[in-house]
């Protein structure tokens, strides 16, 4: 574990193993600024390690840990943000 001013950060190398990975979908980030707000966000998420935002590919990519957090909290936050998660099982 870190510390990163106030907050307490797992460090990836010791928890790589148990952390889980989703990549959503997400509409509505036109710039760096919006990509910038979801990951400072996510950041912040007790559970979440190194979120990745990725602007030209609209999409965001988080590992978690699944005891700590779930996809519907970071979708909540997302969407929370004004940003849109698309769904991907629609045709």
């Amino acid at each position: 574990m870190t510390q990163v001013g106030d907050q307490v950060v797992a460090s990836s190398e010791n928890t790589t193993a148990d952390l889980s990975k989703v990549t959503l979908p997400v509409d509505g980030m036109t710039c760096a600024g919006c990509a910038r707000s979801i990951e400072q966000k996510l950041q912040r998420v007790d559970g979440v390690c190194d979120p990745v935002v990725n602007l030209a590919g609209k999409s965001v990519t988080v590992q978690y840990d699944a005891d700590k957090t779930s996809v519907d909290t970071v979708s909540q936050l997302i969407t929370g943000l004004g940003f849109e998660i698309r769904d991907t099982t629609a045709d």
